[in-house]
């Protein structure tokens, strides 16, 4: 058997589809294909049920990927660890997350991870949510900041910040000079926000927060792009929607404009947890990520209480 054939199976039998398979590997779905075919000539059984648009693994398939996912984990901890014993340059520590992890936060998680004494290089790659989820899982992201809720077998994280969300308005909305608002104040008011999506997320948490407090006037934006939020708020009079003061930055920066104004919320203010995530097998094995999360969790939490007059975590 050959690593480039065990990672082919083991991305199929994750993905269960050999085109996602392939791309998740940067390659086309044939070479996908023809290793796994490979593996099940050497092996002498099929590996997956084939369907019309998706596979499923046999008895054999569900036996191997169980062995090869713990080996292929600790072959590339090896690879690291060799690789920083010969002197070479270290690979950057690439921190992970997803858009609704605000900028600010991001600059945090570096300071803490600098605070802590790690000196690698640091890349922040901020990508979609699921897609940040399975680049854990195949340890292309060693830790990353994510909104919770979320569900994945492999990830393993750690809540650390919760974030109360504003109301976005026009700066000349009535409701715009108030040092404060709540529900009832809103209640001729059209929110608009993002529609459910068919998965556990932070969407749908915030979604069933205002469906708690009873706010009935919702126009359903298709996603989650803040730019777009906001643009139609402007252009529309009696709108608001759901936002992070400008200071966060990132996409919230829209907001730090004449044409708008950001108002908290005097109570049932929705809100949403970030953590910080990370690879649940690969904690168990590789002590140089047992150390940066750790280390980063307990300066996080120093920092917390000792609550500097700089930037510290919520």
């Amino acid at each position: 058997m050959e690593i480039h054939q065990l990672r082919c199976f083991l991305s199929v039998a994750r993905e269960q589809h050999f085109g996602r398979a392939a791309a998740s590997l940067h390659l086309t779905p044939s070479p996908v294909s023809r290793a796994v075919k490979a593996l099940e000539a050497q092996l002498g059984t099929p590996l997956f049920e084939r369907g019309y648009h998706t596979v499923r693994l046999t008895p054999a398939g569900q036996m191997l990927a169980r062995g090869v996912e713990p080996l292929l984990e600790q072959l590339d901890d090896l690879q690291r660890r060799v690789a920083a014993t010969a002197g070479g340059p270290e690979s950057p520590l690439v921190v992970g997350g997803s858009p609704f992890a605000p900028p600010g936060m991001f600059d945090l998680l570096v300071e803490q991870i600098r605070s802590a004494g790690h000196d690698r290089a640091v890349h922040v790659d901020v990508s979609g949510w699921e897609d940040t989820l399975d680049r854990i899982a195949r340890n292309e992201v060693d830790i990353a900041l994510l909104s919770l809720p979320f569900d994945h077998p492999a990830v393993d994280f750690r809540a650390i910040a919760a974030l109360e969300m504003s109301v976005g308005l026009r700066s000349d909305d009535p409701l715009a000079g108030r040092d404060a608002v709540t529900w009832e104040d809103l209640r001729e008011h059209r929110l608009t926000i993002p529609r459910r999506t068919q998965h556990v997320s932070t969407l749908n948490r915030i979604r069933d927060q205002v469906d708690h407090v009873g706010h009935r006037l919702v126009d359903e934006a298709t996603g989650p792009d803040v730019i777009l939020l906001a643009a139609h708020v402007r252009g529309n009079r009696g709108r608001f929607f759901l936002a992070l003061p400008p200071s966060m930055g990132g996409p919230w920066k829209v907001l730090d404009d004449p044409a708008f104004a950001v108002v908290p919320f005097r109570q049932d203010s929705p809100d949403f947890e970030l953590c910080l995530a990370w690879n649940r097998r690969r904690y168990d094995t590789d002590t140089r990520l047992t150390a940066l999360v750790d280390d980063v969790l307990r300066h996080r939490d120093v920092d917390r209480d000792r609550r500097l007059d700089g930037p510290a975590w919520p």
